[in-house]
């Protein structure tokens, strides 16, 4: 974060061979620092935190030919105000684009298992743009390195406890993926979030519980220090919940964002059914994790509460939570299901604020989804970067 500081004109100026500001390529930003030297032993000029700021705003408009061509100016800036020295991420977005299911072989002992169908995928895409419109200033080539991304994830409770099994105990409380960075130059970073059939990971007998941990989307510039990336933080839950109608329990994974880091509501979860305990009981995940991956239709294998697409999270919440309550057979249940909604209701709340796209959604499209929604109960149908190490990440 800005905090102002002294800058030194002369070395400014030393990997900058005109200061004068009619020729030179930087004269908003030379203009922003008072101009050029006015002597060889001019002191050292000091700078407000809001002047920091309205400084590292022009750098990061800067055109990438610039930031490459005038790096080393740029960079004593940044270490003399902590201000960034390069283009960043910004306008960050997150949607959930598609669903896999992949077979694998558990392991018990040292036999293995195979299973078909045993691993869901929900690929979601995280999405930027550039605070200066070019997103080559992400490239990550022979010629230079610009600006990277990462993900930080962090349980904030132990994934190998109830109300999961010990099964899990390879996953890393913190880790950051991946560690050190990598190129964004196509604005689109894929975030997978995977998980196993339910009966091969819980704990038995079945303890209600969720696991959670936040995911913190971060940046560098060259040579400067990893910071997160604004509106990019989201909150993840994996955990074991009632049934609406208090007879069971079902296995849930929900992604938000973190609402008071990220006021930009997204929201996406689904609920599978949990099946019967399997015999034998798997003793560790296998290696590596993902074979055979296939898109399917999510609404096959379990039922979507939460889409996460933007226009639609609200009205999607509401018809939820008006189809639950008309699951309810008695008036025990129904308070039961109105507790279980709580925080359902305050997500509706949140999102009608957030977003007033949701009130121009047209009606059409409204009768279809509950039409789609009450075909889905006459049924009962039950409706990570890629590169990162499955064989220990679980989110």
């Amino acid at each position: 974060m800005a905090t102002g500081g002294k800058v030194s004109m002369m070395i400014f100026g030393a990997d900058i061979k005109d200061y004068t500001p009619i020729w030179s390529s930087l004269k908003r930003l030379v203009n922003l620092l008072g101009g050029p030297p006015k002597s060889l032993d001019e002191k050292p000029r000091e700078f407000t935190k809001d002047e920091a700021l309205a400084i590292e705003k022009e750098v990061m408009k800067l055109p990438t030919g610039k930031l490459l061509k005038y790096s080393k100016a740029l960079e004593y800036l940044g270490k003399c105000l902590k201000i960034n020295s390069f283009a960043i991420p910004i306008n960050p977005t997150m949607t959930f684009q598609y669903f896999e299911v992949g077979s694998i072989s558990f392991m018990v002992g040292d036999t293995s298992i195979p299973k078909e169908e045993a691993r869901y995928n929900h690929v979601h895409a995280f999405r930027f743009e550039s605070s200066n419109g070019d997103l080559g200033a992400f490239r990550n080539t022979e010629e230079y390195t610009g600006t990277l991304t990462r993900e930080h994830i962090w349980y904030i409770n132990d994934p190998a406890k109830p109300p999961f099994s010990d099964l899990m105990n390879r996953v890393p409380m913190d880790f950051y993926q991946p560690k050190n960075g990598s190129a964004g130059f196509t604005g689109v970073v894929q975030d997978n979030h995977s998980t196993f059939l339910p009966e091969y990971i819980i704990c038995w007998p079945i303890k209600p519980g969720c696991v959670k941990a936040y995911q913190h989307y971060q940046y560098q510039v060259p040579n400067g220090e990893w910071k997160d990336i604004t509106n990019a933080q989201f909150t993840i839950e994996k955990g074991v919940r009632a049934k609406d109608d208090g007879n069971g329990y079902v296995f849930y994974f929900s992604k938000k964002n973190r609402e008071y880091l990220n006021p930009n509501a997204f929201h996406f979860e689904v609920e599978y059914d949990i099946g019967e305990k399997p015999t034998p009981f798997p003793t560790k995940l296998p290696k590596p994790l993902r074979v055979g991956e296939q898109r399917k239709d999510i609404r096959t294998y379990g039922r979507v509460l939460a889409t996460g697409q933007p226009e639609q999270q609200a009205q999607q919440q509401s018809i939820n939570i008006g189809n639950r309550l008309k699951k309810a057979p008695s008036a025990n249940n129904a308070v039961h299901t109105i507790k279980n909604m709580v925080g359902d209701l305050k997500t509706v709340i949140t999102d009608l604020e957030a977003q007033n796209t949701y009130l121009r959604v047209d009606n059409r499209r409204l009768r279809r989804e509950n039409a789609e929604l009450r075909r889905s109960d006459d049924s009962d149908s039950g409706s990570t970067p890629a590169n990162q190490p499955d064989d220990v990440i679980w989110v």
